[in-house]
């Protein structure tokens, strides 16, 4: 079994007993991890070095987790955010009023339609897109 993990905004007892240490608290200050080690986590042969090796590591295991899990957040954000566009990029409208060409070579000139006006928050048959009294 191993050691007991705890996490507090509080500082653990044994700064709280120390009167020349006062712990600062910064504005990007979550708070404290606690490792309780008992007896038979440091007893045995090799078992407290052991013991010292891994707590002493906990800091960079948790920090590179952390790391990484944002790393994988913002990589999500970015694929989800692309996809977004583009479907936002292929939902573009066409251009209105242009001058189009039939597969013989006739012209024709494409009017907008009252419909897509409204959805542009027209109503329909205003030309400057203000709304009638």
């Amino acid at each position: 079994m191993g050691p007991s993990v705890n996490f507090t905004t509080e500082p653990p007892h044994e700064l709280k007993s120390i009167k020349s240490i006062t712990p600062k608290t910064p504005q990007h200050f979550i708070g404290f991890v606690s490792l309780a080690l008992s007896k038979r986590n440091v007893e045995g042969p090799g078992k407290l070095e052991k013991a010292v090796g891994l707590t002493e590591a906990y800091r960079a295991y948790l920090v590179f987790h952390v790391k990484a899990t944002k790393s994988q957040m913002h990589t999500r954000i970015r694929t989800r955010c692309a996809n977004w566009l583009q479907v936002l990029n292929r939902a573009m409208p066409e251009k209105l009023n242009t001058e189009k060409k039939t597969i013989t070579g006739r012209t024709f000139k494409r009017l907008a339609s009252p419909w897509l006006e409204c959805a542009r928050g027209r109503r329909r048959g205003d030309a400057d897109g203000r709304a009638r009294s």
